[in-house]
């Protein structure tokens, strides 16, 4: 499979990874925010991820790394 586009979904709160053969992965970014101990400052950061590098945000989400990278960016 190659991915065709990346993007952060406003009108479901999510980053939608669209594929060649319309296959759609979708992560629920409540969700992911749900799960982390975030600061006024650490949600600006989360959101701010999830609009400038959606790929990396997914990234994050998945490997369970992103209550540290926002622990080290409030330091």
């Amino acid at each position: 499979m190659s991915r065709v586009k990346a993007g952060y979904n406003k009108y479901h709160n999510s980053i939608d990874i669209r594929w060649t053969e319309n296959v759609i992965f979708t992560v629920d970014c409540g969700k992911v925010k749900a799960g982390l101990d975030l600061t006024r400052g650490g949600q600006y950061e989360v959101n701010a991820l999830a609009l400038d590098h959606p790929m990396e945000y997914v990234r994050m989400a998945l490997e369970g790394s992103m209550q540290s990278w926002v622990d080290c960016g409030e330091k």
